[in-house]
């Protein structure tokens, strides 16, 4: 006759309950030890249009009529001295301006992962058109002391001087 013998337990038994909680810590642990990286910078920039970065702000201010104001001076979330976003409270995703003072490499890196831009001419001088991806239908214009990103949207309601730069090309 053979007997059979039961194999010898090495760890305690764990309740049901605890097993997919325990998982599910160990998976959490593992991501949030893991390598951080940064986003690349078309999207530090759609962040900070949009509002992700509005908690680290300098200063917050309502201009009135729903247009509002967010300035970074101390740890802006983009390559400059000082970036600051004017943007439609009701409309933040498609109505925004974005100014950098002492942009260091922002326009290249810009264009470099948005290769897809056009020149064209604005009362300011020459600017891109950004074409296709995550920044279609925004300007990449020069300003005193560095560049304004905006989107077609805030043109329409606040800088009308530039429209003619929406327009397709001939």
């Amino acid at each position: 006759m053979v007997r059979s013998v039961k194999p010898q337990r090495l760890l305690p038994r764990v309740p049901r309950g605890l097993v997919p909680s325990g998982l599910v810590s160990v998976a959490l642990l593992t991501t949030a030890c893991g390598p951080k990286t940064e986003p690349d910078l078309t999207a530090r920039l759609l962040f900070t249009a949009t509002g992700t970065y509005d908690s680290r702000a300098d200063e917050k201010v309502r201009l009135g009529a729903g247009r509002r104001r967010a300035v970074w001076q101390r740890n802006p979330p983009l390559p400059g001295r000082t970036v600051t976003v004017e943007y439609n409270s009701e409309a933040r995703p498609a109505i925004w301006a974005v100014t950098v003072q002492a942009p260091e490499a922002l326009k290249a890196g810009l264009l470099k992962e948005n290769p897809a831009s056009r020149a064209v001419q604005t009362p300011g001088g020459p600017a891109q058109l950004f074409m296709t991806g995550r920044l279609r239908d925004v300007l990449l214009r020069p300003v005193p002391g560095g560049v304004q990103l905006l989107t077609r949207g805030y043109a329409t309601q606040y800088d009308s001087q530039v429209l003619p730069a929406f327009r397709p090309a001939d």
